[in-house]
């Protein structure tokens, strides 16, 4: 949605966002599943913050593993049904990725920037 007027909003904003939920279960019913997330934001921001307050987080992903009840992880490589999905990126060492950078500014006078890795 474009042209929204966040000049009284309070919360935040969200643009380039998206969200892969893969989830695979054992042929045989009660048995085990997996689950794989793949998020990605390309901008969020902050609003209803003081005009001299600026926060924004960019390009930000995070990878999440989900082992079943036994602990095994899935490598999501192997599943070719997810070949078209960021959760295909995920291997079975993988628990919890984030990455992206923050940037804070506060009236020009403190300026800090942060990466994720």
């Amino acid at each position: 949605m474009t042209g929204l007027d966040t000049t009284q909003a309070v919360g935040f904003g969200v643009s380039g966002a998206s969200l892969d939920l893969a989830i695979v279960s054992e042929a045989t019913p009660g048995t085990r599943s997996w689950t794989g997330v793949a998020a990605h934001v390309g901008l969020m921001s902050v609003y209803g913050l003081p005009t001299s307050f600026a926060l924004n987080v960019r390009e930000l992903d995070l990878l999440y593993n989900i082992a079943a009840t036994d602990t095994t992880k899935l490598d999501w490589d192997s599943v070719s049904q997810v070949d078209s999905l960021a959760v295909h990126g995920i291997d079975h060492t993988l628990d919890l990725q984030v990455s992206g950078s923050l940037d804070l500014d506060i009236s020009g006078f403190v300026l800090a920037a942060a990466v994720l890795r």
